[in-house]
């Protein structure tokens, strides 16, 4: 940890009353497992946690896109690529525009409008750790088959697989393994030795994770999707990452490049309007996380759970990034999509013989889902009827 991080007692010390209650009663609630904050703030950065310690180790989820999009802002700064490059200049051959049409550029990546799925087809969705069977040679395989345009009237559409081909893309362009170009250019430099990328057949020393109902929940490996949301960190280096990034609230990363719901968006951050204050948000199975950065006051939270709460750790988040603006913390309400939370676990538990189907493109996946229901329904009546 940096020697300037300080572990507080209390969460009120440094975000006012109410702050540190807002855990405990979603702790004593049942919707939340353990939590750690950080702060940066007047100079100050500030660790607490609770249900977990200070320096244990969570799974990041799509923060990790922040680390991607940053690598891509450092590239265009140092030379290497720029933000209008059509991606196919970094890919291996594949199909090329013949027509009109735009080509996705790099820019189209690290804004989500791409028009790219949101997950690569055929990905085993339906797994405990999804992510983990799609290889770099699936990758290819698929990214030569694209002619990689950007659809007419394209609007931001949120796409893993989209930082995936772009952290890939990243990589080939400084001649690397984006594991290695991410070491290289952000976590060695900053000294976030406990952050690393999950990647399949690799052990991890991390917390528990649970679902949204508290159960337990598989960690999860990445492969050629690492660059969308491999990363394992604690909140101790997250800290070490707000300082660094608003060290510099003028860099390329935080500007409004396009619109996006609620704003704008940077190279990966949603950016509020009037650009004054950006965030980011992640999730797998078992975690859940939340940063913001407070571009005018040069001040930045960040919240990790060993739980699966996107709702609950966004509110929780929100409210904490209103604090570093002086305003009054208010009391969490609702179950923050608890009910829904248990719909997914019973799903994931007794859908198992139903996974392999999550390969199909939707399209077939559903008659052939209808079809295994019929059919099972009329093997069941005709072994009644023989009774």
């Amino acid at each position: 940890m940096d020697a300037r991080a300080e572990i507080v007692g209390s969460l009120d010390e440094v975000l006012g009353p109410g702050a540190e209650a807002l855990v405990v009663e979603a702790r004593r609630r049942r919707l939340l497992n353990g939590a750690a904050v950080g702060v940066v703030r007047e100079g100050r950065c500030l660790v607490w946690a609770m249900g977990a310690e200070a320096g244990a180790r969570f799974e990041l989820g799509s923060l990790t896109k922040t680390y991607t999009a940053e690598l891509l802002a450092l590239m265009v700064k140092q030379g290497v690529v720029r933000l209008e490059d059509p991606v196919r200049l970094y890919l291996p051959e594949g199909k090329v525009d013949r027509g009109g049409a735009r080509p996705v550029t790099l820019l189209d990546l690290a804004t989500h409008r791409s028009g790219l799925p949101r997950i690569p087809p055929w990905m085993n969705a339906g797994s405990s750790d999804p992510y983990a069977e799609y290889t770099v040679k699936d990758l290819e395989k698929y990214l030569a088959g694209q002619r990689l345009q950007v659809p007419l009237g394209v609007k931001y559409s949120y796409s893993n697989l989209g930082y995936s081909v772009l952290g890939y893309a990243l990589g080939r362009a400084a001649g690397v393994e984006y594991e290695e170009l991410l070491e290289r250019e952000i976590l060695r430099p900053l000294g976030m030795s406990a952050t690393s990328l999950a990647m399949a057949g690799r052990k991890q020393e991390l917390l528990k994770g649970h679902t949204q109902t508290g159960l337990p929940a598989r960690h999860w490996t990445f492969d050629a999707c690492a660059p969308c949301g491999a990363l394992c960190s604690t909140v101790e280096d997250q800290v070490k990452w707000m300082e660094w990034l608003l060290e510099d609230v003028g860099r390329l990363s935080l500007q409004v490049m396009a619109a996006a719901p609620g704003g704008g968006i940077g190279l990966g951050w949603m950016i509020r309007p009037g650009g004054k204050a950006c965030w980011h948000n992640g999730a797998t199975y078992g975690f859940s996380s939340w940063m913001s950065l407070d571009l005018e006051r040069r001040a930045g939270v960040v919240v990790l759970s060993n739980r699966m709460s996107v709702r609950l750790v966004n509110a929780l988040g929100a409210r904490y990034e209103g604090a570093l603006r002086g305003e009054v913390v208010k009391a969490l309400k609702g179950s923050y999509g608890w009910a829904l939370g248990a719909v997914m676990d019973f799903s994931r538990i007794w859908a198992w013989p139903f996974r392999p189907l999550m390969r199909l493109p939707r399209w077939l996946a559903l008659p052939v889902f209808l079809g295994v229901v019929y059919g099972v329904t009329w093997l069941l009546a005709w072994l009644w009827a023989r009774r």
